[in-house]
């Protein structure tokens, strides 16, 4: 059985992907997770707490995946990139991303809770950082890529393929365009 901690999580999560934070209610989350309130209470102070560390739990599990797929069957270089690609689309398409980076309470936080939230999103933006490196690695082993010149040039294919995807989702971009190629091409140039 998982622990009563990590029920709270889910059920947190499971909430806001239904609801949006707003309606968010420890409440709630106690029967969604199938424990008492009072239970929720001895590992969180407040709903707010709640959704930090739900924030934590699901970036976790978005970096989780995305370093699993992204080097699933030891791809080559080429492979990696299109992996990488391929599950940062899952994850921005999936209803929780959205709704954790779109809902308005985010930006009703006091400022203590603010900065815990950067600090997790930044956390996560390092893990992903660490992921692009070892695709690096893989080109470097190939003869494709070379060791960048600036640590920022991870930074920069990191927002470009999420800009990229994010444009693709919101559909700004023509239906025909293979942006798996484009940014595959794009980063054999950021990298050399």
């Amino acid at each position: 059985m998982k622990n009563k901690k990590t029920l709270i999580m889910n059920a947190a999560m499971s909430l806001i992907e239904k609801h949006g934070i707003s309606k968010l209610t420890v409440s709630d989350i106690a029967i969604e997770a199938k424990i008492g309130k009072g239970t929720v209470y001895e590992y969180f102070t407040s709903k707010d707490e709640i959704f930090i560390e739900a924030l934590k739990y699901g970036a976790l599990i978005c970096v989780n995946e995305l370093n699993t797929r992204t080097f699933k069957d030891n791809p080559n270089h080429k492979q990696a990139i299109y992996n990488f690609i391929e599950c940062s689309k899952d994850i921005i398409e999936s209803k929780t991303f959205i709704t954790m980076s779109s809902d308005s309470k985010l930006f009703a936080f006091d400022k203590e809770y603010i900065e815990k939230i950067k600090t997790s999103l930044k956390e996560m933006f390092l893990e992903t950082i660490t992921i692009v490196n070892k695709i690096n690695m893989l080109g470097i082993k190939e003869n494709i890529t070379e060791n960048p010149k600036y640590k920022l040039t991870h930074f920069t294919f990191t927002n470009m393929v999420f800009s990229i995807l994010f444009q693709k989702r919101d559909g700004h971009l023509d239906k025909d365009i293979d942006i798996y190629k484009y940014l595959y091409e794009t980063t054999l140039k950021l990298y050399n």
